[in-house]
């Protein structure tokens, strides 16, 4: 919330840069905050917004609909407005909202307002992919990013803004910051909010971010977007490898409005490529006293493992120091005696020998 604050102390500032015509020449029908009619209202309409006010793009034909406070005047607060009620529970915008109609007696013009959803961009994908392993002291803690990737596109398209959600099966996120990430790096006196939220069968992401209100900043290919950690919901007995599913979603909520998965290269909004991801976890080894089986435990099952093993032929221990609870050196029926003592008959606790 603190880089929110900031962002927004940004526009204020300069909140004198504003475009006030001296008559409207015409007048249609129109959609109150959908300046790139793409008719409904996204981080693209901010972006479409800023880029006249800060001299790097060009007015719309429809400088009513960019109007999002309905003052009469495009300015960033505007801005602020459009990005308030989509990520921050604030008010809609006035009418006509949240239909197209009629603007009667605004003095922005608005020559013409024709719908153009933003178009499919098979070139801007977005990625999820797993950045290390987890430590010792979180074993089951495993960190990924989302990545930007953009494949054949013009060195001078690069990512001005974008939001996404993402849900997950089979693990949950307990972090989700852009702090540390590429996009981090690139903003300036931008605009970023990310929230962990409910979803079906777990929980999920969304976040959104513009780069900067005051001019151009742009992150390319293979700039990371999003810093997550997540643990498994259902670990069980130690594995060598975890695995997370997670699915970009559309229209996943926070604490605004349904999040849209959409990428605005320059002022222009696309709908990126999106493909259900896995990302891997690889646990450390944990040297524990008695966990022989290496499920983060010291319980029965471990002096049944050491059992199975000698004399069912049960899978042999990946590690064969835990199992070795008396610490003599081998694996015998005295290391499952001395465990079960101690769990149950309040023995002395297994040892720890290399």
């Amino acid at each position: 919330m603190k880089r929110v604050l900031s962002a927004f102390a940004s526009c204020a500032a300069l909140s004198s840069a504003a475009i006030v015509p001296s008559a409207a020449l015409g007048q249609a029908e129109l959609l109150r905050g959908d300046y790139d009619q793409s008719g409904d209202v996204s981080v693209g309409d901010a972006l479409a917004l800023i880029a006249p006010l800060t001299l790097w793009g060009s007015l719309q034909p429809c400088e009513a609909a960019g109007d999002a406070d309905g003052d009469g005047k495009l300015g960033l607060t505007d801005v602020v407005r459009i990005l308030s009620f989509l990520f921050l529970g604030a008010p809609a915008p006035p009418p006509p909202f949240p239909e197209p109609g009629p603007s009667p007696g605004d003095p922005l013009p608005c020559e013409a307002y024709a719908v153009k959803p933003a178009p499919e961009d098979s070139r801007v994908r977005l990625e999820v992919t797993d950045t290390g392993s987890a430590t010792r002291s979180e074993p089951l803690v495993f960190p990924a990013a989302v990545y930007l990737s953009l494949q054949g596109t013009e060195p001078r398209e690069v990512a001005t803004g974008w939001s996404f959600g993402l849900t997950l099966e089979g693990c949950q996120v307990i972090e989700a910051t852009i702090e540390g990430t590429g996009a981090e790096s690139i903003m300036s006196g931008g605009f970023s909010k990310t929230e962990i939220v409910p979803a079906p069968g777990g929980n999920g992401v969304v976040s959104a971010v513009i780069l900067s209100f005051t001019g151009p900043r742009g992150a390319g290919n293979g700039t990371d977007l999003l810093a997550l950690k997540w643990v498994p919901v259902f670990p069980g007995p130690k594995k060598v490898v975890l695995t997370c599913n997670l699915q970009f979603t559309e229209k996943l909520r926070g604490s605004g409005q349904p999040v849209k998965n959409r990428v605005t290269l320059g002022s222009r909004e696309v709908v990126p490529k999106l493909e259900p991801q896995m990302v891997y976890g690889y646990p450390p080894p944990r040297f524990e006293p008695g966990d022989c089986n290496e499920d983060y435990l010291t319980d029965i099952s471990d002096a049944i493992f050491i059992l199975s093993f000698l004399f069912l032929g049960g899978r042999q221990p990946d590690f064969f120091a835990p199992c070795d609870t008396d610490g003599n050196g081998q694996i015998q029926i005295t290391d499952s005696v001395r465990l079960l003592n101690y769990l149950f008959l309040g023995g002395p606790p297994p040892v720890l020998v290399f």
